[in-house]
């Protein structure tokens, strides 16, 4: 029967008492000098056992230990010791644990962080600037406002820069007079330009407006950026020049203001698609489009047959995505007169959803 142990099985197995002699045995005679021991196997795996958690608990107080002395020091060491191990490549277990508890004494000494990252942002170590951004998302705006606001004034470019940057992270339009005067630094104005735009800061309007006409294509970018985030139908006039814009990127930019400035500038863009010709013309096609201008749309009909293949294209785009029904119903006569051309490709294709930026 099953569980059960036979009689001579019985016999068989060791009694206590001769394994206890068996154990007394061993330990009366040890083995010899450069001999072995033998252990029965239940005494060897439970030694093996025990030997492992031994290990594994003295592993574990050296590392608390360790991390607590660490710790310990890093609170009593220099901003620059601190940055030494947040921004240094680990590459051991040590050295990445070391890093995460210097980030932690980093956040720990707040606004004093923040005003040492911030005056040092001119060194050519991306940590720098990497970690102030992380301390802007953690102090709150009475912590870390003033201190940006003093370091405007600092002597050194980069860090002017740095700090009109990332006050646009915080929503205070009340200082918008401070960075004013910032728009005239060439070596920071395109920061002040992006944060008055964050702001909303509609007294900035005209000033921002100037660099429209900048040789330089990042300020124009982040002057229609910002133009576009103040989303003022003041600006809609100089938006729909840009669209004329020589570099795409500028163009691009313009037609994203020009949609989220909204409805008010539905009317100034029909306007504007009767005069306009060529790549103006189709930035405008694409404005109206992301608008759903139902108004655009007998425009866009006509625009079908237009002599200039990419823009009968682009009318086609708009109308896909302003009346889905009328494109269907006008598909076929565009596919016949286009034949086999490669603007079948961009009617395909649609518009691309409306690009995003930070």
């Amino acid at each position: 029967m099953e569980g059960t142990i036979s009689h001579a099985e019985h016999r068989t197995m060791p009694r206590s008492s001769d394994r206890q002699k068996e154990w007394s045995t061993i330990t009366r005679n040890p083995p010899q000098r450069g001999g072995r021991m033998s252990l029965p196997l239940v005494h060897s795996r439970v030694t093996a056992l025990g030997l492992v958690l031994a290990i594994a608990i003295l592993s574990a107080r050296a590392d608390t230990s360790h991390d607590d002395i660490a710790t310990r020091n890093l609170r009593q060491a220099s901003f620059d010791d601190l940055m030494f191990h947040a921004s240094r490549y680990a590459t051991t277990p040590e050295k990445r644990k070391m890093k995460d508890l210097a980030r932690a004494e980093l956040k720990k000494r707040g606004a004093r962080s923040l005003h040492y990252l911030v005056s040092h942002s001119w060194i050519r170590n991306i940590w720098f600037t990497v970690y102030a951004r992380e301390m802007v998302d953690y102090l709150p705006s009475d912590q870390g406002v003033p201190v940006l606001l003093e370091l405007l004034d600092a002597p050194r470019p980069e860090v002017r820069k740095t700090a009109a940057f990332l006050l646009g992270f915080y929503h205070v339009p009340e200082y918008a007079e401070r960075l004013l005067p910032l728009l005239e630094d060439k070596d920071v104005a395109g920061a002040a330009i992006r944060t008055l735009g964050k702001w909303q800061a509609e007294s900035a309007l005209s000033r921002i407006t100037v660099f429209l006409e900048d040789d330089n294509e990042r300020r124009r970018i982040l002057a229609v950026n910002a133009l576009g985030d103040i989303a003022s139908p003041k600006a809609i006039p100089s938006l729909l020049r840009m669209l004329d814009d020589p570099a795409c990127t500028v163009r691009r930019a313009a037609v994203r203001a020009l949609v989220k400035i909204g409805r008010p500038a539905e009317r100034p863009a029909l306007r504007e698609l009767d005069r306009s010709r060529g790549r103006k013309r189709r930035e405008v096609i694409r404005v109206l489009a992301y608008l759903r201008s139902r108004r655009a749309v007998p425009r866009l009909l006509r625009l079908l047959s237009s002599a200039d293949c990419a823009t009968a294209a682009d009318a086609a785009r708009a109308l896909a995505m302003i009346q889905p029904s009328r494109f269907v119903a006008r598909k076929k006569a565009v596919l016949a007169r286009c034949g086999k051309c490669p603007c079948l490709t961009l009617v395909a294709a649609g518009f691309p959803p409306l690009e995003q930026r930070d």
